[in-house]
């Protein structure tokens, strides 16, 4: 209601409501539940989306890098993964994370108005303004946590044409060897793979990526310890 949330503790015996409005909040327009939690929620206004904590004690806005225009849908997997899809693409914020990636390199360029993910199935179903339904491979979103506490720098990013992995620190902090490197869209599909054995290597003209996708590079040592980090093509 406008810029309120209603909850219930009670199986819907009594409602409470929050207002949110003086945290910059508009008209709410969609809501989903946190699946990590009983008491938190995300919402959408018509161009940004906010993690609501404890009943609207806490408000996170969680646009980031979301293109400023109109947000038609919104859906959460069982993974807690965030879907939004807007006048022109579908974007997918994964748990945590701090960047929206673009699902669906091949939807047209239309607005979507509808979206439904099928977990057993692990698709997302996108219904388009009269350009039919499409469906997308869930993103496996695995690759992209280094629980290994290793690092290594990419320049420039975003990337060009040309650029440059170095400084690949391991799980110890220390600079070792590239033995492997992989590229995989966000799709989670091997893109690009190649063995080096150095210090760093440089990417020159690149046709495999896309401009303007996100992209997710793992680095491999010798030891087979992989470090990842996601970067943007531009």
């Amino acid at each position: 209601e406008n810029s309120s949330i209603h909850y219930s503790n009670n199986k819907g015996s009594s409602w409470q409501v929050s207002n949110l409005s003086g945290n910059g909040i508009g008209v709410i327009g969609k809501i989903r539940a946190d699946r990590n939690t009983t008491d938190d929620v995300f919402i959408c206004t018509d161009q940004e989306v906010f993690s609501v904590q404890d009943h609207g004690a806490s408000i996170s806005n969680i646009t980031y890098n979301l293109p400023q225009i109109t947000i038609q849908a919104f859906e959460i997997d069982e993974n807690n993964n965030l879907y939004v899809a807007t006048t022109s693409a579908v974007y997918f914020l994964q748990d945590g994370g701090q960047y929206w990636h673009e699902l669906g390199s091949d939807l047209p360029f239309i607005p979507v108005n509808i979206l439904r993910i099928d977990n057993g199935r692990e698709k997302l179903y996108v219904c388009t303004d009269g350009r039919g339904v499409w469906s997308i491979d869930l993103p496996e979103c695995s690759k992209t946590d280094n629980v290994n506490n290793c690092s290594f720098s990419l320049s420039p990013n975003p990337a060009v044409n040309q650029f440059t992995v170095k400084d690949f620190k391991n799980s110890s902090n220390v600079i070792t060897k590239i033995e492997n490197i992989r590229i995989y869209n966000m799709s989670n599909d091997l893109v690009y793979q190649k063995n080096i054995s150095d210090y760093s290597y440089t990417f020159k003209n690149i046709p495999f990526l896309s401009r303007n996708q996100y992209y997710i590079i793992e680095l491999i040592d010798e030891n087979g310890q992989g470090c990842t980090k996601q970067f943007l093509k531009n």
